[in-house]
């Protein structure tokens, strides 16, 4: 395994891995059942490697860093929306398909995307010129959120019309998301 790999170890069946490089490992126990559910077309888990959706890995990633230290004590609901939010990411990372896709992008991703978007607000909420337009900047720029399209970006924060929301970030930043997002750094030339 390279560094940044993340892949399956299913404990019904014996196995081992090796590493090639310094690495710090990360263990999650999912019940295979809860798991399944969402991946029925997979009869094997053992070694499957969560890389068929970069997006839902780095979310997934994001998601543990963010957590781990989180008192979960507050009930059983709370616990299980945790729990709930990390089978999905793990099914999305290995590739569902159709309505289980559908389920799990519903529940987990957009969960998870929505906790950064609030994550954005909280840290600026002193900032007076605070807006959906500035918060989808922000995204815009974040490094993280550099293979994602614009057109998800605006609507995650909140903006319903795509031509609105051109409109008004050409208006308050003098340029297009695809330009100021090149103007940051993004290796991709402007569309």
């Amino acid at each position: 395994m390279n560094a940044g790999d993340t892949v399956i170890c299913d404990s019904a069946y014996t196995g081992a891995y090796n590493l090639v490089a310094d690495s710090k490992l990360v263990g999650l126990k999912i019940p295979r059942m809860r798991i399944g559910v969402l991946l029925p077309h997979m009869t094997r888990f053992a070694g499957a490697k969560l890389d068929k959706d970069p997006l839902a890995l780095r979310l997934l990633s994001g998601y543990l860093t963010g957590t781990l230290d989180v008192d979960l004590s507050d009930g059983p609901h709370a616990a299980r929306l945790h729990q709930d939010h990390i089978i999905d990411l793990v099914a999305l990372a290995l590739g569902t398909e159709g309505e289980s896709r559908v389920i799990a992008e519903q529940r987990g991703a957009q969960a998870v995307r929505r906790a950064a978007v609030i994550q954005v607000i909280e840290a600026s909420m002193a900032d007076p010129a605070l807006d959906a337009t500035t918060v989808a900047a922000r995204l815009l720029c974040d490094p993280g959120q550099s293979q994602r399209r614009i057109a998800d970006i605006a609507f995650e924060v909140g903006f319903r019309d795509l031509s609105y929301f051109n409109r008004m970030f050409r208006r308050k930043y003098g340029g297009t998301p695809t330009e100021l997002r090149h103007a940051a750094g993004d290796p991709r030339p402007p569309s």
